[in-house]
C-alpha cells in the first residue's frame, strides 16, 4: 500500500501541475484571441463612428440659419415662403441624418436635437414677426436679432460638442 502511495501521490501532483499549466496556457490563448477580435471590431467600427460624426457636423452646418439663407434664398421669395422653405429643409436634413444617433452618445444626440429645436424656434418666431409682404431679407434680419439673444448660435454649440466628443474618442 505504501508503494502505491509513493507512486500515486507524485503522479497526482504531476497531473495536477500539468493540468493547471495547460489550463493557464489555453486561457491565455483564448484571451489573446478575444483581444484580437475586439481590436479588429474596433478598427472596423471606428470609421463608421467617425463618418457619423462628420455627417452630424455637416448636418449642423447645413441647418445653420445663415447657411439655409444662402442655400434657399430666392430674390422673389417673401419672408413667409422663405421661413417655410427653411423649416422644411431642416426637417428633411434631420430625417436624412436620423440614423447617425446610433453611433454617437445619447448626450451628444440630445445636444444636436436641442440645437435643431432652438433653430426651428428662432425661424418660427422670426416668421411670426413678418407678414406676407415682407421680403426674405426682413426674415433674416429678425432671425439675426433673435440669434443675438443666445451667447452662441445653437448649431455652433452643437458643432463644438461634436468636436469635443470626437477628440475624447480619439485620445
Amino acid at each position: 500500500m505504501a508503494d502505491i502511495l509513493k507512486i500515486t501521490i507524485p503522479s497526482l501532483i504531476v497531473f495536477l501541475t500539468a493540468y493547471y499549466l495547460l489550463k493557464k496556457f489555453f486561457d491565455g490563448i483564448i484571451t489573446l484571441k478575444e483581444i484580437k477580435r475586439a481590436s479588429k471590431k474596433s478598427k472596423q467600427s471606428l470609421p463608421l463612428k467617425l463618418q457619423a460624426y462628420e455627417r452630424l457636423a455637416l448636418y449642423c452646418e447645413r441647418i445653420k440659419i445663415s447657411n439655409l439663407s444662402l442655400r434657399l434664398n430666392s430674390s422673389d421669395d417673401n419672408a413667409i415662403a422663405m421661413a417655410n422653405a427653411m423649416l422644411i429643409s431642416i426637417q428633411m436634413e434631420y430625417e436624412h441624418n436620423l440614423a447617425q444617433q446610433i453611433y454617437v452618445s445619447d448626450k451628444l444626440w440630445q445636444i444636436v436635437n436641442l440645437a435643431k429645436i432652438q433653430t426651428i424656434a428662432i425661424i418660427t418666431e422670426a416668421k411670426e414677426r413678418c407678414n406676407n409682404y415682407d421680403s426674405s431679407d426682413k426674415l433674416m434680419s429678425e432671425c439675426e436679432k433673435l440669434l443675438l439673444e443666445f451667447k452662441k448660435d445653437p448649431m455652433d454649440s452643437a458643432i463644438s460638442a461634436i468636436k469635443e466628443e470626437v477628440s475624447v474618442m480619439l485620445n
